[in-house]
């Protein structure tokens, strides 16, 4: 975000046409922690935050976005996705969307709890259909569904799936453990 201000300030950018060609031509840069040393991530990460859906501004959107686009792409055997919860959007103008909200606005910071369920309602939902899109994921994809805090959590998948006919509560370990056995990993 530091380096797309500095463009704004310094390149007289004047929309946000002009931006997004600008950010299309950026890159993550080895030096700019682990992504950046391996150049299929770095492409990734900056192809997901540049997207133009929200990514830079709402976590929980570039952690949906970038779990579709590594579904599409890698098709990965077991998927770790991690949604959190976000900040209320600060007042913003211009092009100031792009600028760090801590600095760039004096407004204090505030968790938006409610704002991060309705994402997570909705993220879960196109979660589930991505993974649902490709043959290779039908009938053999168990999604286990836990918030921090909950003792409890959702679990869907094959009618072979072992923690579906848990008739009690099953310890997290368990939970690893019985899901390892049934992929054979």
């Amino acid at each position: 975000m530091t380096e797309v201000q500095h463009a704004v300030d310094t390149e007289q950018i004047r929309g946000p046409r002009q931006l997004g060609a600008r950010l299309k031509q950026m890159k993550i840069r080895t030096g700019e922690g682990e992504i950046g040393q391996e150049p299929v991530l770095a492409e990734f990460a900056r192809a997901v935050l540049l997207a133009g859906n929200g990514t830079l501004l709402l976590n929980n959107t570039f952690v949906e976005w970038a779990t579709m686009q590594a579904v599409r792409r890698a098709r990965p055997t077991v998927t770790v996705v991690s949604f959190g919860i976000r900040n209320k959007i600060k007042p913003f103008s211009s092009l100031l969307i792009y600028a760090d909200q801590e600095s760039a606005s004096p407004v204090p910071t505030q968790a938006d709890v409610l704002g991060s369920y309705v994402d997570l309602e909705i993220f879960y939902q196109y979660v589930w259909q991505e993974f649902g899109k490709y043959p290779e994921y039908r009938g053999n994809t168990a999604f286990l569904f836990a918030g921090e805090g909950l003792e409890e959590m959702l679990v869907t998948g094959p009618p072979d799936f072992p923690l579906l006919k848990a008739s009690a509560p099953a310890p997290l370990a368990s939970v690893f453990q019985q899901t390892r056995e049934w992929m054979g990993i």
